[in-house]
């Protein structure tokens, strides 16, 4: 009787067309019919067939190598078990069937063909370029869906820390806030801005609960755009790498997330930044083109300009910052305001002060009952009234609840007097925002600008425009608009600029 190894393979993708049990079941079938017996089976489960570099593959092989004298044939249920790579796959079936004279049989072949004839090393290459041009396919597929549900705006990896996986109502994958560990990837974001040493906001970060570890945690969480709500869509064919709007709920804004690529240097930045044009790049012309700058040499000056070459707009940044700054002034806050914004938040802080010692005590109630219940649990245990198993399972149920509501304890406790405080001592600054901005450096100038107006602020006909202002500076808008400083419209197009034309005098 002749001998023979068998062969199965799976991948991740494809286990329900070819399960173990049903190859093994026939190659079986295929030796019993040709009078054969199976001496060994190799199983290699959840491998790829791109190349020959599987643990039982190579286990196969070194069996090979002691016993190939009393093995006949090596069998597979069809030439995409044995390999997807044409080239790879036939080198290898040269090698075994010269060196060994162990012959490669498929469960779709008649064992008694002759293996040495040209029409049949056709054949057997046919149907292993197939086998490698499914599986470009199958990559081709994936590629295509991963690559249509990001442009959708999904993100469909494994979510960052500070989020959860989950599925749509679709049953299509989606990411969702974790609300304990979002404060942490808060928190990291704005002492990053605020100039912390990278060290210590991972000192300060692992101290509140952060998981993470390794020297880049802290950079990596800083260059991901997802916590902006955006994501990464990789180039795919003809179509450029890009960054897309996420479906999903961001933890920080976007104006925050581009302010740390700049810093960290990710953006190649071609602005060249200087205090003389402060609002380079970051002011748009009326067709949404950002303004670039230049300056002239008089005979004992030089002169700054704005410039657009897009439209043909030349202005002195004398002229763009004189109306900036009596913009600034018209957007301070009175100190009536700024009482009444006291006054809310001292309400608002009372009732978020309630809720937080409600929580609190419910936190310390719930941890308290899952102590004693991890008490009673191990009683039981050792008083032999549950087995191993099910103490193993309940233990580590309630040790996930306990780690959870110490996460929020943690979180409780540090309390909102620090921000309250932080809060008091600085509201007054409102007052004078033309006096405040001219305090900052370059960099919290152009952050600042793009925090008020959402990075879209426009000069045009010697007026600002903007789709969008902090809804605190509001308060003079009729005015601003009176005065020809500011001209709120939010009649931005598609193309991110607006409908040219002089604002209507009030």
């Amino acid at each position: 009787m002749k001998k023979a190894v068998g062969y199965i393979r799976i991948s991740d993708k494809d286990q329900s067309n070819f399960s173990i049990d049903a190859q093994k079941k026939h190659i079986y079938d295929y030796a019993n019919k040709h009078n054969t017996d199976i001496v060994s089976f190799f199983i290699d489960d959840g491998k790829s067939a791109k190349n020959f570099d599987r643990p039982n593959w190579r286990q196969l092989e070194e069996f090979i190598r002691q016993h190939f004298r009393q093995i006949d044939y090596l069998i597979v249920v069809k030439y995409d078990r044995f390999s997807r790579n044409a080239s790879e796959g036939l080198h290898k079936i040269e090698m075994l069937e010269r060196r060994f004279k162990i012959i490669i049989a498929s469960v779709f072949e008649q064992m008694f063909i002759d293996y040495d004839s040209p029409f049949f090393f056709k054949q057997r290459a046919d149907m292993l370029v197939n086998a490698e041009f499914e599986l470009h396919v199958i990559r081709d597929r994936t590629r295509f869906g991963m690559h249509h549900a990001l442009s959708e705006g999904r993100y469909v990896s494994m979510a960052p820390y500070g989020y959860k996986n989950t599925r749509d109502e679709n049953k299509k994958p989606l990411i969702v806030v974790d609300e304990a560990r979002a404060i942490i990837v808060k928190k990291i974001f704005e002492d990053y801005l605020s100039g912390v040493p990278t060290i210590e906001i991972y000192r300060q970060a692992k101290a509140l609960g952060l998981s993470l570890r390794g020297h880049s945690t802290i950079p990596d969480i800083l260059k991901n755009p997802v916590y902006a709500g955006m994501v990464n869509v990789p180039a795919y064919r003809k179509e450029p790498a890009k960054i897309v709007k996420a479906i999903h709920e961001p933890i920080v804004s976007e104006t925050m997330w581009w302010e740390c690529q700049r810093r960290l240097g990710v953006l190649k930045n071609r602005t060249v930044l200087n205090e003389s044009v402060p609002l380079r790049s970051i002011l748009h012309c009326e067709h949404g083109i950002p303004l670039t700058a230049g300056e002239s040499r008089g005979r004992s000056h030089k002169y700054w300009y704005y410039k657009s070459n897009h439209c043909g707009l030349n202005v002195s940044a004398k002229r763009i910052h004189d109306k900036f700054d009596e913009l600034l002034k018209n957007l301070s806050l009175e100190d009536e305001y700024i009482n009444f914004l006291k006054k809310e938040s001292a309400d608002e802080m009372e009732v978020l002060l309630k809720e937080r010692n409600r929580n609190l005590k419910s936190c310390k109630s719930g941890l308290s009952k899952l102590e004693n219940d991890i008490t009673r649990l191990e009683e039981k245990f050792f008083s032999d009234q549950i087995n191993h198993d099910t103490y193993t399972k309940w233990s580590k149920i309630y040790q996930s609840q306990i780690g959870a509501l110490r996460n929020d304890l943690t979180r409780l406790e540090s309390g909102y007097d620090h921000y309250w405080k932080l809060y008091n001592a600085q509201l007054y600054k409102l007052s004078d925002i033309h006096y405040l901005y001219y305090k900052m450096d370059l960099l919290d100038k152009r952050l600042f600008v793009k925090q008020v107006f959402n990075s879209t602020l426009y000069y045009c006909n010697d007026v600002y425009r903007t789709a969008y202002l902090l809804d605190i500076l509001r308060h003079n808008e009729l005015i601003l608009k009176e005065k020809q400083l500011l001209y709120i419209d939010d009649k931005i197009n598609k193309n991110n600029c607006f409908a040219v034309g002089a604002p209507e005098r009030s």
